[in-house]
C-alpha cells in the first residue's frame, strides 16, 4: 500500500519548484487512508514540509523532518527539500533520511544558527509571518519584501517617535536647559536603537552638540531613514545567510551568492534606464544635455576608473623612482577562521559565522597596528592597497609599498609579526589524519607574503594592472581564469564589483601622496579655462585671430614655413591654412594658467580681522615671535611689535612679505596644473609636498561650500566648489548649477530628429574632457567651429545635430548605426606637409560588458573538483 501511495505522489509534478508554482496541489492537504477504526488527523505544514509531504508521506518521518526547517528561510530550504526529494526517489527513504541528517542537520543548521545568533535582537515590531512546524513564526528581515520593508521602517519610527515624548517629559523634569536636555534624550535613544541591534546615528561622536542630536533624532524618528538602514541591513542578512549555507564559494556561486549577483545586475539596469530617460539642466544659459553623454565622462564609468588607477599607481612608481625607494609586494589574509569553507570543497568546521565586512575590520586593525610600529621606528612607506574576495568571499589585500632600501628588512619583520599574532599554531605543520602539530618548519606565508619588486622582472604597474582590471571589468584578461575560482577572468570580475558593493568595502586606498580629488579639480580648471580660451577665440575676427597668432608665436614669421630653433615644429604659414587649421593650432598652443597672485591675496588680507591677521602672520613667519614681525633669511625690515600696529599696517607687512614669497607659491601650484592637465601624477603629488605630505602641509586643497540645514535632517551639507593655494583666494571650478529632470519634448524631438541617421549615439567621450562629475565638460556651441565638421561629413551623406558634431570634434567616436562607427582624425604634419583632417571609419569593437549589466550566466563545465552532491546548486533560483 505504501509503494502505491509513494507512487501516485510521485506521478505528474517531480520538482519543490513546479509543486509551489501549482496552487490547487501545493496548498491542499494531503490524504492518506486511515486506520480501521481510527480518524487520521491531517498535520499542518508549510509549503515546503507539504512538498516533502508529498514525496514521503510518513506521519513519523514528517514530524522528525520539522527540526531541521524550523529557523530557515524558504528561499534556502526549498534547495535541500529538493534534495531530499530526490534522494528519496532515487535511493529511497533511508538515504533521503540520512541525507538530511548529516547535510542538514550537522553541517548547515550549526553554521545557520551561529549566524542568525547575530541577527537575533532585531526581530522586532513585524507583523509579517511564515508558517512553518505547525505554528506562525516572525519572518526575518531576510525574507521581507519591499512593502514589509516599508512597513518596518513605519513601526521602528513611530516606536521611536513615541519613545521621544516619554523620554524629553523625563529628562526636564530636572533640567531647565534645551540643549542638555536634547543630548541626553538623544543618547538614550542611542541605546534603544543599540537594543535593536541597529547603530544609530552618530554613533562615534564622542562630544555630542545639540545640533547633531537634534540631527539624529529626526533620523530615528523618519520612515524614510529606517527604510533605508533596514533595506541595507536585509541585504547584508540574505548574504550572510547564504555563506551560512554554502551557496558562496567555488563549488556553487564564487565571490558572492546568485541572489546578489542578480540583484546588482537588476540595480544596474534601473540605474540605465534612469540615465537614458534624464538630462541635467542649466537654469542660467537654458542649456540641456543628455545625462548618459556626461555619465559616461566620469569615474563611474569603469573604463575610467580603471585608467585613472593605472595613472596613480605608475605615478606611485615614477616617485619611487625618483626617490631611489625600493618597493615590496605583500598580502595579507585573516586566520583559518574567518573563512567558511574550502577551496577544494567543503565546510570549515571552526568558522566563527563571521561576514566579510567583519573580515575586512580585522584586517584593518591588523594594519593600523602595523603602521603604529612603523611610525614609532621613523619608517615612512607610500603605494597603493587593492582588497579582492577569496572564492568563499571572505576578503584579503594586497599592497604595494615603497621605502628606503635600509627599512625593506624592518618593514616585512613589522607585517609578519603582526599578520600571524592571531591563531599562529595554525602555521605550524600538522598531521594529516589527526590534526595535531608536528615538528617541522614554521610557514607565514599562508598570513602574510611578501615579495621584493625586481625591475628586471616587470614594473610594479604591470603587476598591479592584472589586480586593478580583476576588481573593476576585467578588461585585456580576455580568454585568461581566474587563479581563484578557474572561471573565466571578465565573468568573474562581474561578480567582485557585486561583492564589493553589498559589503560596502572599500576596493582601492592609496597610502600616501595627494588627494586624488584636488587632483581631479585641477584637471576640470584646466579645462574650464582652456574652454573660455576656446569660446574667445571663436569670437575673433580674422584680423584678431592673426594678432593673437602672432602673440602666441612671437618668433614666427607668419607668412613663412621652416624650422625654428625655439618652436619644436614646422614654420606656419597662417595665410595657407584653412579655418579648422588656424583653430587647432592656436587653441593647441594654450597651456592653462592660474589667474591668482598679489591682488587676490591683497583683497582676500583687507577682508581679515584681528584674529585672522594675527594667525594668517604666524604661519608667514613661522621663526618669529607671534607677538613680532622682523628680519627673516630672506626678507629684509625693522622688528615690529605685531600688537603696536593698527589694521592697516598689519595688511601691509602681510602683503609685503607675500610678494616675496608669491613667485615660489605661485610656481610651484602652475606646476601642480601643468602635471594634472597631462596626467603626470608623480609630477602632481611631488609639487604637493611629496609622497609623505601631510593633509595640513598640502599647498593646493579643495574648497568646500558648506550649506547650514541642508538637508531634512538639519545637518551640515558639503559640496566641494573647487580649489585654494596656501593664502590665496579660493579658485571655483564648479561654475554652472546643474539640475536633473526629465528629458524635456524638445530635446526627445531633437535626439529623435536632427541626426538624419538614425541611433547616432556617442561611443566615447572627448578625449579632453574631465573625469569628475558633469559640470563644464560640453565644449561650448558655436556654428563656425562646426562648419567644417559638418562639411566633411556630408561628403559621406552623414548628418548629425550639432551637439554630436561637436563632441565629435573634440575626440568622440559615433555610432551612425549598427555597424558604423565614425570618428575625425584631426590634421596633423608628415615630411614637413599638412594634412587636413578627415572623417575615418573606426572597426567595431566586440562589446565589452564592463557593467554586467547584460553578462552572461557563469556555466559550470568542470565538475572534479565540486563537492559530491552539490553540482546542480547553481541551477536553482534563490530569490
Amino acid at each position: 500500500m505504501a509503494s502505491v501511495n509513494k507512487a501516485q505522489s510521485l506521478s505528474g509534478r517531480k520538482t519543490i519548484i513546479e509543486m509551489i508554482e501549482s496552487g490547487e496541489d501545493c496548498s491542499r492537504k494531503p490524504t492518506r487512508t486511515p486506520a480501521p477504526d481510527k480518524e487520521f488527523q491531517l498535520p499542518e505544514m508549510s509549503l515546503i514540509e507539504n512538498a516533502m509531504f508529498q514525496v514521503n508521506p510518513e506521519i513519523d518521518d514528517h514530524e522528525w523532518r520539522k527540526q531541521f526547517f524550523g529557523d530557515m528561510p524558504h528561499y534556502l530550504s526549498r534547495y535541500f527539500a529538493e534534495r531530499y526529494n530526490k534522494t528519496f526517489e532515487r535511493k529511497g527513504r533511508q538515504s533521503a533520511n540520512t541525507y538530511l541528517r548529516e547535510t542538514v542537520g550537522n553541517k548547515i543548521n550549526p553554521r545557520l544558527r551561529k549566524v542568525l545568533a547575530r541577527y537575533q535582537d532585531q526581530f522586532k515590531f513585524r507583523q509579517s509571518y511564515v508558517h512553518v512546524n505547525d505554528l506562525l513564526r516572525e519572518k526575518l528581515l531576510a525574507e521581507m519584501d519591499k512593502s514589509e520593508i516599508k512597513i518596518l521602517g513605519q513601526q521602528f519610527a513611530d516606536f521611536f517617535s513615541s519613545q521621544l515624548e516619554n523620554l524629553i517629559y523625563l529628562e526636564a523634569a530636572h533640567e531647565t536647559d534645551y540643549g542638555k536636555v536634547i543630548i541626553a534624550v538623544f543618547r538614550l535613544l542611542q541605546k534603544e536603537s543599540r537594543k535593536l541591534g541597529y547603530l544609530p546615528p552618530y554613533n562615534k561622536t564622542k562630544k555630542l552638540t545639540q545640533a547633531k542630536a537634534e540631527s539624529g533624532i529626526l533620523r530615528l524618528v523618519c520612515q524614510r531613514a529606517w527604510e533605508r538602514k533596514l533595506s541595507s541591513k536585509r541585504a547584508e542578512m540574505r548574504e550572510h545567510l547564504a555563506l551560512a549555507v554554502g551557496q558562496v564559494q567555488k563549488a556553487a556561486s564564487p565571490y558572492c551568492s546568485r541572489d546578489c549577483l542578480r540583484e546588482w545586475k537588476d540595480q544596474k539596469k534601473r540605474n540605465r534606464d534612469f540615465i537614458k530617460g534624464r538630462s541635467i539642466f542649466d537654469e542660467d544659459s537654458g542649456e540641456e544635455i543628455a545625462l548618459a553623454d556626461m555619465f559616461y565622462k566620469s569615474t563611474a564609468n569603469p573604463a575610467i576608473r580603471r585608467c585613472e588607477m593605472m595613472v596613480r599607481i605608475a605615478g606611485y612608481q615614477n616617485i619611487a623612482e625618483m626617490l631611489d625607494c625600493a618597493g615590496l609586494f605583500i598580502t595579507l589574509t585573516a586566520p583559518s577562521k574567518y573563512h567558511n569553507a574550502r577551496k577544494r570543497g567543503g565546510f570549515i568546521g571552526h568558522w566563527l559565522g563571521n561576514n566579510p565586512k567583519e573580515t575586512q575590520i580585522y584586517l584593518n586593525k591588523v594594519f593600523a597596528r602595523i603602521r603604529a610600529q612603523l611610525k614609532r621606528d621613523g619608517i615612512e612607506e607610500f603605494g597603493m592597497r587593492v582588497v579582492e574576495p577569496h572564492h568563499d568571499g571572505t576578503p584579503h589585500w594586497h599592497l604595494m609599498l615603497f621605502m628606503q632600501p635600509c627599512h625593506v628588512a624592518r618593514v616585512r619583520e613589522v607585517f609578519t609579526r603582526y599578520a600571524i599574532e592571531d591563531e599562529m599554531e595554525e602555521l605550524y605543520p600538522r598531521n594529516k589524519k589527526t590534526g595535531k602539530v608536528v615538528p617541522g618548519p614554521f610557514n607565514p606565508k599562508p598570513r602574510c607574503d611578501s615579495v621584493d619588486m625586481d625591475p628586471s622582472l616587470g614594473t610594479a604597474t604591470g603587476y598591479m594592472a592584472k589586480y586593478i582590471s580583476k576588481n573593476i571589468d576585467g578588461y585585456a584578461m580576455d580568454g585568461e581564469k581566474d587563479e581563484e575560482t578557474g572561471f573565466d577572468q571578465k565573468e568573474m570580475a562581474a561578480r567582485v564589483v557585486a561583492w564589493a558593493g553589498r559589503w560596502r568595502i572599500r576596493q582601492f586606498q592609496p597610502l600616501g601622496g595627494a588627494p586624488v580629488t584636488t587632483y581631479r579639480e585641477l584637471r576640470r580648471y584646466a579645462n574650464n579655462d582652456r574652454n573660455t580660451f576656446n569660446s574667445y577665440v571663436a569670437i575673433l575676427n580674422v584680423k584678431e585671430k592673426r594678432e593673437l597668432f602672432n602673440d602666441m608665436f612671437p618668433d614666427q614669421n607668419p607668412d613663412f614655413m621652416g624650422p625654428q630653433l625655439d618652436f619644436v615644429g614646422p614654420r606656419l604659414n597662417y595665410d595657407a591654412m584653412s579655418f579648422i587649421q588656424v583653430w587647432d593650432v592656436i587653441t593647441g598652443k594654450y597651456k592653462p594658467k592660474l589667474k591668482t597672485g598679489k591682488a587676490a591675496f591683497a583683497a582676500n588680507v583687507k577682508t581679515h580681522d584681528d584674529e585672522k591677521l594675527r594667525y594668517l602672520a604666524n604661519q608667514m613667519f613661522p621663526e618669529q615671535n607671534p607677538d613680532f614681525i622682523g628680519p627673516q633669511l630672506n626678507w629684509a625690515g625693522p622688528r615690529l611689535v605685531f600688537a603696536d600696529m593698527d589694521i592697516a599696517q598689519r595688511q601691509e607687512i602681510l602683503i609685503g612679505k607675500y610678494q616675496k614669497d608669491e613667485s615660489d607659491v605661485m610656481t610651484t601650484a602652475a606646476t601642480a596644473l601643468q602635471c594634472a592637465d597631462k596626467g603626470d601624477f608623480a609630477g602632481y603629488v611631488m609639487a604637493q609636498g611629496g609622497p609623505f605630505v601631510k593633509r595640513k602641509d598640502l599647498l593646493i586643497r579643495n574648497d568646500y561650500d558648506v550649506t547650514e540645514m541642508g538637508n531634512e535632517y538639519a545637518e551640515h551639507v558639503s559640496k566641494i566648489k573647487g580649489f585654494q593655494i596656501t593664502n590665496e583666494l579660493p579658485v571655483k571650478t564648479r561654475l554652472r548649477n546643474w539640475v536633473i529632470q526629465r528629458k524635456s519634448q524638445a530635446l526627445l524631438d531633437s535626439e529623435a530628429s536632427t541626426s538624419s541617421t538614425e541611433g547616432a549615439e556617442v561611443l566615447d567621450g572627448p578625449t579632453g574632457a574631465p573625469w569628475s562629475s558633469v559640470n563644464n565638460c560640453t565644449p561650448s556651441k558655436s556654428d563656425r567651429l562646426n562648419t567644417g565638421i559638418k562639411a566633411l561629413l556630408k561628403r559621406r551623406g552623414i548628418h548629425l545635430d550639432d551637439h554630436l558634431v561637436n563632441v565629435m570634434g573634440q575626440g568622440a567616436q559615433i555610432r551612425v548605426d549598427k555597424d558604423h562607427i565614425v570618428k575625425l582624425r584631426q590634421g596633423y604634419y608628415a615630411d614637413s606637409q599638412y594634412h587636413p583632417p578627415e572623417v575615418i571609419d573606426v572597426a567595431p569593437e566586440e562589446p565589452n560588458i564592463w557593467d554586467g549589466w547584460n553578462s552572461p550566466e557563469t556555466e559550470i563545465k568542470d565538475t572534479s573538483n565540486y563537492t559530491p552532491g552539490w553540482e546542480t546548486w547553481e541551477s536553482w533560483d534563490w530569490g
